[in-house]
């Protein structure tokens, strides 16, 4: 495949960012020399914003000679990146057509925001921050600190000064109907088996709500995939 889409602003979780790291801790044969590395391409996107990293076609920090260096670690949101159409990404990478121009299968948009909730959801029941974060600046950190990755399961902020993803700077979530929506998928994921029926059942005052959470519709993968995830950890 080609990796015009690696050459965008990468939102990540911090779980997402220390399977990188401990990735490259395990795989890498210098991996402070590798460190240098990411530090070096960091430098070069770190305060642009996503306009900016486009337009500048600046790689992500793992990628290397046109090839992702942790793609069976990659995030989430890469892996949604399937292009059906060649000539549209380039297009893209010209700048002359939107990334919602770029057609990809039916399936990838309803199977991240299921992913995302459940992920959220875990989080939030272990009252942790669920942001995405800048991948670039976000990994050097967690590179850079051996411990991060128990630090911010103590609750330390090892992300401090890394950007955000924009969606969450704007709209600070959770709000209070996201909260009960994720505390009712991790009850249901503690208490029923993940091929049972939907759930609509135990919040029926939630299901006409507006505001419910996008990707809330199909909440047997929602809680499959949460199964995945604490099983995970």
């Amino acid at each position: 495949g080609c990796s015009y889409c690696c050459h965008l602003f990468v939102s990540a979780s911090a779980p997402q960012v220390f399977s990188i790291a401990n990735y490259i801790r395990k795989n890498c044969t210098d991996v402070d020399a590798e460190i240098e590395r990411i530090c070096a391409v960091e430098k070069t996107t770190r305060g642009l914003d996503p306009e900016e990293r486009r337009a500048g076609h600046h790689p992500c920090t793992l990628l290397v000679d046109g090839q992702c260096a942790t793609y069976p670690v990659r995030p989430v949101i890469c892996r949604m990146c399937c292009s059906l159409s060649l000539a549209a990404c380039e297009k893209f990478w010209d700048g002359k057509a939107d990334v919602g121009d770029v057609p990809m299968p039916d399936y990838v948009v309803p199977l991240r925001k299921n992913y995302d909730q459940a992920l959220w959801a875990a989080l939030h029941n272990y009252d942790l921050p669920p942001y995405g974060y800048d991948l670039n600046h976000a990994l050097l950190a967690a590179l850079e600190n051996p411990n991060a990755e128990e630090e911010w399961f103590q609750g330390a902020d090892v992300f401090k000064g890394v950007a955000r993803d924009k969606s969450e700077i704007e709209n600070p979530f959770p709000s209070e109907i996201e909260k009960l929506f994720w505390e009712v998928i991790y009850k249901s994921f503690k208490e029923r088996d993940a091929t049972s029926e939907p759930l609509w059942g135990l919040m029926p005052c939630m299901r006409l709500q507006e505001g419910f959470p996008q990707g809330a519709g199909n909440t047997v993968k929602t809680r499959f995939i949460l199964r995945l995830i604490m099983n995970a950890r």
